[in-house]
């Protein structure tokens, strides 16, 4: 049994805004472990300590170390490599972890003998994940982008859009959705896949009547782009691209991590909309093609854009998890329990083995 729970605040972006409502707390009031917030933890959110301590009266609020250094840290968003050198050997860490797109992150982890549970992996007997914010995701980015779009002088008097959605997944699927519901106009949907994307013909085609490209892929090879930056020249100037997958470049691996779409920025709550002129784009690593630029639409963390709702979404599909993990440290994916077999496809084990037999 896990003895302390810490829970660190966010603090990446001046506009983060995703420390765990009270009531999320009030849900453990019952529980024996020892809760350890950081000071301060909920200030962004507009709550107090003692709007906490009325929802849990055993809670303590302690320095940011001291959460760091309990059996189990619990934060959305995963802490800087700096920090998580500082978490206790062999404590566990609960956060989304994005296991593809940060092997720097999983090795150092692993050394430390850091037991890993990814919020962002935690999936049913189906294959579905069960801890996401789907719809506050792509809502908050396609609305954005057609915001973005309808902003140019060009396009306020379009008597149709055409979207070109990269991706039939769930995001996919959600991006045509908010897409046809994003405005009054006539809109017209492209949904394109591996089969499209590896045609460039079919593409330079494709990208030449496209308004907005939505970038909603999730790629099991993230050293590979899905769009090279040839292509983005064939889209019209007016364009503009929404980058949901918003995955990083990463330069301390070889071969080098990219974004699906080369030469696009990642964007931050601070930061999401960047026109072909801003300044981010001089920070892109070299060996990347960013000479054509459309003006682009990102964000590492969309969900925090709607953060309320998204707090209350996480809430009630964390707490059984929660509650689990705080008495059981080695799930069995074959158990008889729902959470149990949850949060077992979570670990970093279970990632390591399943992505070698694929």
């Amino acid at each position: 049994m896990l003895l302390t729970a810490g829970f660190p605040k966010m603090n990446f972006e001046k506009s983060e805004k995703r420390d765990f409502l009270p009531s999320f707390f009030g849900e453990l009031e019952k529980i024996e472990n020892s809760i350890l917030l950081e000071k301060k933890y909920g200030e962004k959110l507009g709550y107090t300590e003692h709007d906490y301590l009325k929802e849990n009266p055993n809670i303590k609020f302690v320095d940011r170390i001291d959460t760091l250094r309990c059996d189990l840290v619990t934060i959305i968003r995963t802490i800087s490599m700096k920090e998580l050198d500082l978490l206790k050997d062999g404590s566990t860490l609960f956060s989304m972890l994005h296991y593809i797109t940060h092997k720097k992150r999983n090795e150092l982890l692993n050394k430390k003998n850091i037991k890993m549970f990814s919020m962002d992996s935690i999936t049913n007997d189906f294959n579905e994940r069960i801890m996401e914010d789907f719809p506050g995701t792509v809502k908050s980015a396609i609305n954005t982008g057609f915001q973005e779009f309808i902003k140019k002088p060009h396009n306020k008097d379009k008597r149709k859009i055409i979207f070109t959605v990269i991706g039939s997944g769930k995001i996919g699927r959600l991006a045509v959705f908010y897409a046809v519901h994003s405005t009054n106009v006539p809109v017209i949907v492209k949904t394109i896949g591996k089969n499209v994307t590896s045609n460039k013909e079919l593409m330079q085609s494709i990208f030449k009547t496209t308004d907005i490209l939505v970038d909603a892929t999730k790629r099991t090879d993230t050293c590979k782009y899905v769009v090279e930056n040839e292509l983005i020249k064939y889209l019209p100037e007016s364009s503009v691209i929404v980058d949901i997958s918003a995955d990083e470049y990463d330069t301390s691996i070889v071969p080098m991590q990219v974004k699906g779409i080369e030469g696009i920025v990642t964007g931050s709550l601070d930061k999401f909309v960047f026109h072909p002129d801003d300044k981010e784009f001089d920070s892109i690593p070299k060996g990347v093609n960013t000479a054509n630029r459309r003006t682009t639409i990102s964000c590492y963390s969309w969900p925090g854009i709607d953060y309320i709702s998204c707090l209350k979404r996480y809430e009630i599909q964390l707490i059984p998890l929660f509650k689990y993990l705080l008495t059981n440290q080695e799930p069995n994916v074959s158990s008889d329990d729902y959470y149990e077999r949850c949060l077992a496809r979570s670990t970093f084990e279970y990632f390591s083995k399943t992505t070698r037999t694929k």
